[in-house]
């Protein structure tokens, strides 16, 4: 007995069903297969990418737009209809799936970079702090990922995403220097973690901070909250030893 189709084979087995099939469970199998299948699928690509953003049914474009993250780097046509899904596709795991898709792609283009931030400035909670996650981690020494964490804990409405802003913030650390007036003012947020989280990102980021030292000062005095008083001052010391 013979092994099976080889892996070309596959590929355009799956292909053909992702083109021509009617069923929706079939479709979706035949995405995840090529998912499944990895960068050696990556002639499926543009099928793919085709279905990601025309296909009629939620579950295959989800599939379709995990499949392009499996598949992996090398797939400008992927790259770009992910991005067009995350912004354009009312459905949310669709747009869920494709924001994971670009974080295991690895692509930190700018336009990339922007889609995320825009995500985070302007869908739901749980897609923005999705977005926030993979963000970071496609670019945490980019002016744009830092620009665009500052707005969102400068300006989002949401208090998780904010605070989720200011943890990112400080885990890129001196890199996101440019970001303390931005973390100074959030030491007057409303919410009392997203204050407590900028509190600390400012004495991760070390000495490239000092500008802030006043505000922890402040905050020091007249936070109402005894975790941010105590946090603060502990930054205040990181300050210091790093200067």
């Amino acid at each position: 007995m013979g092994d099976g189709p080889d892996i070309e084979s596959k590929v355009r087995i799956n292909v053909e069903v992702l083109k021509n099939d009617e069923s929706v469970v079939m479709r979706a199998g035949a995405a995840k297969a090529l998912g499944n299948i990895g960068p050696d699928a990556a002639d499926g690509t543009p099928v793919l990418a085709e279905t990601l953003l025309k296909d009629k049914h939620p579950m295959v474009r989800a599939q379709a737009a995990k499949a392009l993250g499996k598949i992996g780097s090398g797939t400008e046509q992927g790259v770009l209809a992910l991005n067009k899904a995350i912004w354009y596709d009312e459905d949310a795991d669709v747009c869920k799936n494709a924001i994971h898709a670009l974080g295991e792609i690895g692509d930190n283009s700018e336009t990339t970079l922007k889609v995320l931030s825009a995500v985070i400035k302007e869908k739901d909670q749980e897609l923005g702090v999705e977005a926030l996650h993979v963000l970071v981690w496609l670019g945490p020494d980019s002016h744009t990922v830092i620009y665009g964490l500052c707005e969102a804990l400068l300006y989002n409405d949401s208090v998780e995403i904010r605070k989720n802003a200011a943890v990112a913030l400080g885990e890129i650390g001196p890199m996101a220097r440019e970001a303390t007036p931005a973390l100074a003012k959030a030491l007057e947020d409303e919410d009392a973690d997203v204050r407590l989280c900028a509190a600390d990102a400012i004495g991760r980021i070390g000495r490239e901070a000092l500008e802030a030292a006043s505000a922890l000062v402040k905050a020091t005095r007249v936070d109402p909250d005894m975790r941010v008083r105590t946090k603060a001052k502990e930054s205040l010391v990181n300050l210091a030893k790093n200067r």
